[in-house]
């Protein structure tokens, strides 16, 4: 009978479930029995070893973890540290060293700069904050010491859309004052306005250039809107009699009585006479001696 029950099929199938019933009694005893410890980077789940889910972390379970020293944690993500910064570890930020300063994930250098921590409180001379950032400088801009917005170096404007353009030639762009809308009002020397623009001078006119309403014209000669120089007044369109070195200025319309009547081609110009005032010309009619004067040009 022992020999029929161990024959052929039957003795197969009783072997495989006694090897079976042993897989089955070794997994019991790990599960129950054997003590072990899973390797940095991955947990115990049973009786066995699964992945953390996290990279660069210890972790006790799928969502628990910590990231390791030189690692910092930012939205479930272990990232290494950043140069001249440290990283604790744990699920901590990472913080930048004595005399660096955060922004984004990069440390850079305050010197030069002010800094509370590792928190940029305001640029130093040459550098413009921008977002947080201390940028350098562009030669267009004039960047002193705390400077956040743009402002234009001498030699350039700003235009429409904040940025700084180099100043056209015959233009005159101060320090942070010229811009677009107002170039007009500021001449380069030799060039005055013309409309909304600036035109060379002739070379007898003098022009000094700069912010019209500032410019103060020599000894004699008169500022006109144009930010021209010239030798009769504003608003009259008067002529300059020459006599030796002396001149006077002779208006196109008539003030005093008497004047003394120039006439030029089929104008005529009129020179302010009085016994009071003092001039370069000298006219006697009569017993009455007369200066030829002119009050715009004292």
């Amino acid at each position: 009978m022992f020999q029929r029950f161990f024959s052929g099929d039957n003795l197969c199938s009783c072997v495989q479930f006694l090897l079976q019933l042993r897989y089955l009694y070794f997994r019991f005893l790990l599960r129950t029995q054997i003590n072990f410890t899973c390797v940095d980077g991955w947990y115990k789940n049973g009786g066995i070893c699964e992945h953390c889910a996290v990279e660069n972390a210890s972790c006790t379970g799928p969502d628990d973890y910590v990231c390791w020293a030189g690692y910092y944690d930012e939205n479930g993500v272990c990232n290494a540290c950043p140069e001249n910064a440290t990283c604790n570890g744990g699920n901590e930020y990472f913080h930048c060293n004595s005399g660096y300063y955060k922004y984004q994930s990069t440390c850079f250098s305050c010197a030069g700069h002010l800094c509370d921590g590792d928190i940029l409180i305001s640029c130093g001379d040459g550098y413009r904050l921008h977002y947080n950032k201390c940028e350098k400088c562009a030669t267009s801009h004039y960047c002193p010491a705390g400077t956040t917005s743009i402002i234009c170096n001498s030699g350039y404007y700003k235009d429409g859309n904040g940025n700084c353009q180099e100043c056209p030639t015959g233009y005159h762009c101060p320090l942070g004052e010229s811009n677009g809308a107002n170039l007009y009002d500021y001449c380069a020397v030799g060039y005055y306005r013309t409309g909304n623009s600036c035109s060379k001078c002739e070379s007898d006119i003098v022009c000094p250039g700069g912010k019209i309403d500032d410019i103060v014209c020599p000894s004699g000669l008169h500022k006109h809107d144009n930010g021209q120089c010239l030798d009769y007044a504003p608003g009259d369109c008067g002529r300059v009699l020459h006599i030796g070195d002396a001149q006077v200025y002779l208006r196109s319309n008539q003030i005093t009585t008497p004047s003394l009547i120039v006439q030029y081609a089929d104008n005529l110009f009129y020179g302010n006479m009085s016994t009071t005032e003092r001039g370069n010309l000298r006219i006697q009619i009569g017993d009455i001696v007369y200066s030829v004067y002119d009050d715009s040009m004292m």
